[in-house]
């Protein structure tokens, strides 16, 4: 009989800070299912900031041999059909690097976690159902094609906030690792970065 290789489909993520969770997330999380024939592995990381939390999983899903790694946030909460919906995006679109879907931040008034353009604040032009282009998209419903990792060197992701002068110049620069890691696989591989708003 011949040998079939086996490779797992996914890495399912959670950075958390360990703060206690709704009903509402454990709902959405048990619903959550991947299609047909994917195997699931789950890395949690407790207490760490959500930059070095990432980084954590990222290398974990690179040597568990994963294709995918879903980051879902511990304070996010997505439709039953998301997961199935970012993979099917994956499946059809080799040159896809990152997909997310969008929620919006905690704020008043709340603002979609997806941008096009840098420094630009929140991309507003779209519809709901809309599949779009993008340059930045919040990581807590995000799927993450495993080979992009592997072609960039780590950090995969990094918080950066850098206030100062240099020569009398404002040298100030703020990334979220979101974005960073976004700008990263844009500026240094072929893939893309897409939002889904069904």
């Amino acid at each position: 009989m011949k040998t079939v290789e086996s490779q797992v489909g996914l890495f399912w993520g959670v950075p958390t800070l360990g703060r206690p969770v709704p009903i509402q997330w454990g709902f959405s999380y048990a619903a959550l299912r991947p299609p047909i024939n994917y195997s699931v592995r789950t890395g949690v990381i407790w207490g760490k900031k959500v930059a070095d939390a990432r980084n954590e999983l990222a290398k974990q899903a690179i040597e568990s041999n994963c294709k995918y790694l879903f980051f879902l946030g511990d304070d996010v909460t997505g439709p039953g059909h998301g997961l199935k919906q970012l993979i099917y995006r994956m499946e059809h679109d080799d040159k896809l690097g990152v997909v997310g879907g969008i929620y919006c931040s905690k704020t008043e008034p709340p603002s979609p976690l997806v941008f096009r353009g840098n420094g630009a604040g929140c991309f507003w032009d779209w519809k709901l159902g809309e599949y779009f282009e993008v340059t930045g998209i919040g990581m807590d419903f995000t799927l993450i094609r495993v080979e992009v990792l592997k072609e960039l060197e780590p950090p995969w992701f990094e918080t950066v906030a850098r206030d100062g002068y240099l020569e009398g110049v404002s040298d100030c620069e703020t990334w979220t690792e979101d974005l960073w890691f976004c700008n990263r696989v844009l500026e240094n591989t072929d893939y893309l970065v897409y939002a889904d708003s069904m």
